[in-house]
């Protein structure tokens, strides 16, 4: 990985040649990660396709596989690569479908492997020992990962967030154009943030236990951040194709995190009037956190001390609650 970062920062200049926009340059440099990451990981199917098979000369496949790509690299390089070069730029294709068609094939590619690897004989198992990174973290990293969305997804509002998105999005197309809903999605996808005023509430009973399953509060910092990431992923998107911009996504990421802050403060479950009383501190946030989107660089700032602050209000509950 850091020998393709070295390349991609020595053929940077070349790119200088081409008349790309932020987001067309922003969409080469992941569609460049992409292709290499499926390029790995379709390896890594390949080897644990091969593994499954039951022979007495199973432990010379990976050997005798190695031998087979070596020799198509070989060709690729000096007989088909300008071919192959010339075929793909012949294609009529925006660079927004390539990257979605590769981080659709990777997903496939991976899906596939866990499910092979999954039913892997533990003697086969024991034996293999790839050289190639693995796209997900191993089982108990994924089961942490996994707990944000749970504490989350449970709750219906949730889901009601998901229907009225949908439906607004419906209803855009319908009475306008697909700019105009774009448009709107710029305001309406940031704001599933608040679905986290619940995230302390789902986990309160079981956080005594963090420290009898080891997990750190920057584990579990981590693991927020991704989930909230991931929710936040379409306003980014949005973001970058209409407005060039990542402030939607920031804006998002200050709601999580400030309905994160208002949940942990005021429990659902330790009293009536906490609900209202974290659904007001958010609205106000929200407020404030848009007033901050014309300011350079103050969202960013914001976001940043929320984090430092989520990461504070986890390690007095862990103080409290061990």
């Amino acid at each position: 990985m850091a020998i393709f970062e070295l390349f991609l920062i020595i053929a940077a200049p070349m790119f200088k040649l081409l008349r790309l926009s932020l987001l067309e340059s922003f969409l080469v440099l992941v569609t460049l990660h992409l292709l290499f990451f499926t390029i790995f990981q379709l390896l890594e199917l390949i080897y644990a396709a091969v593994s499954r098979l039951k022979s007495k000369w199973t432990k010379y496949f990976p050997l005798f596989l190695d031998g087979i790509l070596m020799f198509l690299i070989g060709i690729y390089y000096f007989h088909t690569r300008l071919s192959v070069d010339n075929y793909w730029a012949a294609q009529r294709i925006s660079l927004l479908m390539m990257t979605i068609y590769l981080l659709t094939v990777l997903l496939i590619i991976t899906t596939m492997t866990l499910l092979i690897r999954s039913r892997l004989p533990s003697e086969i198992e024991g034996r293999i020992k790839s050289s190639f990174i693995h796209i997900l973290p191993k089982s108990l990293f994924l089961k942490l990962i996994g707990m944000p969305w749970i504490a989350v997804l449970r709750f219906k509002i949730t889901s009601y967030y998901a229907l009225i998105s949908v439906g607004l999005v419906a209803i855009s197309v319908y009475f306008s154009d697909w700019n105009e809903m774009l448009q709107n999605m710029l305001f309406i996808l940031p704001l599933i943030g608040v679905v986290w005023i619940f995230y302390a509430d789902a986990l309160l009973n079981f956080r005594p236990l963090f420290n009898l399953y080891r997990i750190s509060i920057y584990a579990e910092l981590c693991a927020i951040l991704l989930a909230v990431a991931f929710i936040l992923l379409p306003s980014l998107l949005v973001g970058l194709m209409v407005q060039v911009t990542a402030d939607p996504f920031f804006f998002g990421l200050g709601i999580s995190l400030a309905s994160l802050i208002a949940g942990f403060l005021f429990p659902k479950s330790q009293g009536n009037m906490n609900e209202s009383l974290s659904a007001f501190l958010s609205i106000i946030m929200m407020m404030l956190l848009a007033s901050l989107i014309s300011i350079p660089s103050a969202l960013y700032i914001v976001d940043g001390l929320l984090v430092l602050l989520v990461g504070y209000i986890l390690n007095k509950e862990k103080e409290v609650k061990s």
